[in-house]
């Protein structure tokens, strides 16, 4: 075995560490750095551990304590850190994660599992769950009964199956496995210090994408949940260490394409934690961060004009066009602005449609009602005089945004091109923005991920209109990693009625919907209070988090305070901090990448949209009352209106599948949101504040 290995840590061994005699840690670096530079050293004691299948080795940390570690290709992973009877007992069984090859990722990975139910190990509700990992029918009663892991050894199951099982109960919540290549006792205590953002250790199905050779582009499809954010985050730092620096100086080797502010800061941080602070490696926009700099740089800066100022423009269009005479079908021009301004930013900019032509023959998949050619020629009239307000006002949309960029690389004698563009939450990406993120990827190499139950932005399309075959290279994540069995449940209760027929175009062309299967985690169902008012909703809410926090019972920064409304988010923020509590909202947290390692000492409140993407063990939801899911709307036309109605249902069926362990939603007595009034009475538990005397 080479010398000058990695040292991994284990969940389980980072929470042996943790409570190990703080005299003892000094001790304990130098047995690791030993361990990696000679672990033949006769100090180390080191004895290979019989009865195991694997290169597993004891190593001695004092009289009392003995390490056990797994030897592979390029690291030793700590397994555990306990007692010398204790370790002989577990070392043969103990589950290992598997790892990437370290020297192409630095990165271990480890797998995250809820806590057991205080009953047992496992919950009844996952006798099929466990039946499939291979438990024997005669023992299953035995496995849920177990009270502790010993219990579950000493039930003699087939190695295999027991350490599947015991892989499962590791990990809950603790920090992910680390590792680090140590050139001094230094090093090994700072990578038992340092946290790392991503807390599981990917599936099977997650490694074998991570080893899939991109020779094009690459569509993983998944629900909320499945890690399609962590395989993208994994699959970029694997592709830095697999290749060389662009001879182009200042030019990263990927682009991490991200929709939502808040989570291009996350990852920004996630990188430089990983990478090197500053690092340049990988390079993480919005694709309209990355629109508007590049612009820039050819010296066409662009203004984006304010929703309102956007819709205001459309306003002044329709009544110029009403007053000049409409050509066409006259009568369109009843329909709404919203009407109008989604059908220029999502057909004609979005797909786009340079010309009259053109937009008169595209496919306006997804639109959900069909315009004729009269229609179609009333619609371009209204858009070609906007085109000339903005023109006067210097100003663009976002859609417009991406419209411009794209004919200006068709300009661009050199182009930007990296190795690899990462796309996450691609469903709310427009099709020139996806356009755009394809034509930057060099050799074609770029990742899309994508959910269609969580677009809330725009309708459906079909991947050949932007010219793109992804026949064959479709990938479908179907494991949730973040939510237990119960919550996982009641979103999928909220998410089978969103995702409609007319959103698939076929297996290859449609982000369509996917299926989504709970983990071993059984966790407990979402929790619906009523309460008198919207201000008492304030009240339950803010002494819940006060109190919990204060008295320890859960981290500050587990926990993210949900509503749809800004207004309802900053008194909330403005109320947790007179209660002293430290807070951060989503304008806080979005400001930049500075920002974001404060969260992990925070409460986070947020908006249900800046809350896209990411994730939060503990979420409360307020104001799910009606007139909120779905909010208040002027459409009179009643297919807009049902639109309306189908992306309300979509907001919350995000908001929800944010939590990871515990979901609460408020609602004001006989207000409660319709969309919660579908989902089977089984599925929650219910509440009432305040109790009645």
């Amino acid at each position: 075995m080479p010398d000058n290995r990695m040292i991994a840590f284990t969940h389980r061994a980072t929470r042996e560490i943790e409570r190990l005699d703080r005299a003892l840690l000094p001790k304990l670096h130098r047995v690791l750095l030993l361990l990696a530079r000679d672990h033949r050293h006769p100090s180390l004691g080191t004895e290979r551990v019989e009865g195991s299948r694997r290169k597993r080795y004891e190593v001695r940390l004092d009289d009392h304590y003995r390490l056990i570690v797994e030897a592979q290709r390029q690291a030793f992973i700590v397994l555990t850190v306990a007692a010398h009877d204790q370790a002989y007992r577990r070392a043969p069984l103990i589950a290992a994660p598997e790892t990437l090859d370290l020297s192409d990722s630095g990165l271990a990975l480890a797998e995250s599992v809820a806590e057991p139910a205080p009953a047992g190990l496992f919950d009844r509700d996952l006798a099929d769950a466990l039946l499939r990992a291979g438990v024997p029918p005669d023992r299953l009663e035995a496995v849920i009964l177990c009270p502790d892991e010993d219990a579950l050894i000493d039930l003699g199951l087939d190695e295999a199956v027991a350490e599947r099982l015991l892989d499962a109960l590791d990990a809950e919540g603790g920090r992910p496995l680390l590792s680090v290549q140590p050139e001094s006792e230094q090093d090994v205590a700072r990578a038992l210090e340092r946290p790392v953002p991503f807390r599981w250790k990917l599936p099977e199905e997650h490694r074998a994408l991570l080893k899939r050779k991109l020779d094009g582009p690459l569509l993983v499809k998944g629900s909320a949940g499945s890690g399609k954010t962590s395989l993208a985050f994994h699959r970029a730092l694997l592709e830095t260490r697999q290749t060389e620096l662009f001879e182009t100086a200042g030019q990263a080797p990927v682009l991490f394409l991200c929709f939502n502010r808040l989570l291009c800061r996350a990852m920004q941080w996630a990188f430089d934690e990983h990478l090197g602070a500053g690092q340049t490696r990988v390079e993480v926009r919005t694709i309209d961060e990355w629109c508007q700099a590049y612009l820039k740089s050819r010296g066409r800066a662009a203004t984006i004009l304010r929703p309102d100022d956007a819709q205001g423009l459309i306003r002044d269009a329709l009544r110029k066009v009403r007053f000049r005479g409409a050509q066409g079908d006259p009568q369109l021009l009843e329909r709404s602005v919203t009407f109008f301004q989604e059908e220029i930013q999502q057909v004609i900019e979005g797909r786009p449609a340079a010309h009259w032509d053109a937009y008169r023959k595209i496919n306006r998949f997804g639109r959900r009602f069909p315009l004729e050619e009269a229609q179609r020629q009333t619609v371009w009239q209204v858009y070609e005089e906007v085109r000339r307000l903005q023109a006067a006002y210097r100003g663009l949309d976002w859609d417009g945004l991406g419209l411009i960029a794209r004919e200006e690389l068709g300009r661009d004698e050199r182009p930007p091109l990296y190795r690899l563009v990462v796309v996450d939450e691609a469903q709310d990406f427009s099709p020139v923005k996806l356009a755009i993120a394809a034509q930057l990827a060099d050799q074609g190499k770029v990742l899309f991920l994508a959910d269609a139950a969580q677009n809330i932005y725009r309708p459906g399309f079909q991947w050949k209109d932007i010219g793109l075959n992804l026949s064959g290279r479709t990938e479908i994540l179907t494991r949730n990693l973040r939510q237990s069995a119960a919550l996982h449940r009641f979103v999928r209760a909220l998410g089978d009625r969103i995702v409609d027929p007319r959103d698939t175009a076929g297996p290859e062309d449609a982000l369509g919907e996917v299926p989504h299967h709970p983990s071993l985690k059984a966790g407990h169902p979402p929790t619906i209070v009523r309460c008198p008012h919207l201000e008492d909703e304030f009240d339950f809410v803010l002494s819940e988090v006060t109190r919990r926090v204060k008295n320890g019972e859960v981290e500050p920064g587990r926990v993210c305070i949900l509503a749809l409304k800004n207004r309802v988010v900053l008194a909330l923020a403005r109320r947790l901090r007179e209660r002293g509590l430290h807070v951060l909202t989503h304008q806080d947290l979005g400001v930049g990448g500075d920002c974001v390692p404060g969260a992990r000492d925070a409460v986070k409140v947020m908006t249900c949209h800046s809350a896209k993407g990411l994730d939060f063990p503990i979420v409360y939801l307020v104001d799910v009352n009606r007139n909120v899911f779905p909010h208040e709307t002027d459409e009179q036309d009643e297919k807009d209106a049902a639109v309306h109605l189908e992306r309300s249902r979509r907001v919350l069926f995000v908001a929800c599948s944010r939590a990871g362990e515990e979901l609460w939603i408020t609602h004001t007595h006989n207000e409660a949101s319709p969309f919660l009034e579908e989902v089977d009475p089984a599925l929650v538990r219910r509440r009432v504040f305040p109790l009645a005397p």
